[in-house]
């Protein structure tokens, strides 16, 4: 852009938003057209169980996770390993025994819970109420510590917000775990596209 001035920046910004929510209406038009009203968490899981070309893909897409595993355990090690185990940072066991026991509990956790939905769920209200309602108004909070009448409004909707993340941040895993429980009660039923007659 030879012109950098906010104009052109909202102008760029607007049309990436556009471009990116025609792709999104095409990949839910394609969905709805594919899963008809019987969409699910994980794309995979929408598709037949018998359906080879799926299975071949739920294949590769499974090596794929398997090689890229390290990468993604490597920045975990590192910072456990700096912030728990400084001491021991010469000893050639501390890097194997933080990977060994991260692939462990990743492997007893999605031995227990086959849903990825729930896993996504549980994670995404645990990692993100914080940072949308709680880290904010705790920075209000604290701006706000003068007890000028001006401003102890701002200081009710902080500390409103701050409760309300609060209650989310336990209520939301409640009801995702309590959903994940209610399933073994129900048998699965195949998808009525998947049945051959």
């Amino acid at each position: 852009m030879k012109d950098r001035s906010i104009e052109k920046l909202l102008v760029a910004k607007n049309i990436a938003f556009f471009i990116s929510y025609i792709i999104y209406i095409v990949v839910a038009g394609c969905g709805f057209i594919t899963f008809g009203g019987q969409p699910q968490q994980n794309l995979f899981v929408g598709y037949c169980s018998n359906d080879i070309l799926i299975n071949i893909t739920r294949l590769v897409f499974t090596i794929t996770i398997l090689l890229t595993s390290p990468i993604q355990l490597h920045g975990c090690r590192e910072v456990i390993e700096s912030q728990f185990f400084s001491k021991y940072s010469k000893n050639k066991f501390v890097g194997p025994f933080i990977i060994f026991f991260l692939v462990s509990v990743v492997f007893i956790i999605s031995s227990l819970i086959d849903d990825v939905g729930t896993v996504i769920e549980v994670g995404g209200a645990i990692t993100n109420v914080p940072l949308v309602y709680i880290l904010p108004a705790l920075c209000a909070i604290f701006m706000y510590k003068k007890n000028g009448n001006e401003i102890i409004w701002k200081k009710i909707m902080a500390w409103t917000i701050l409760l309300f993340g609060l209650f989310m941040l336990v209520i939301s895993p409640y009801f995702s775990v309590q959903s994940y429980v209610e399933k073994f009660n129900h048998l699965p039923i195949e998808k009525y596209y998947c049945n051959k007659d």
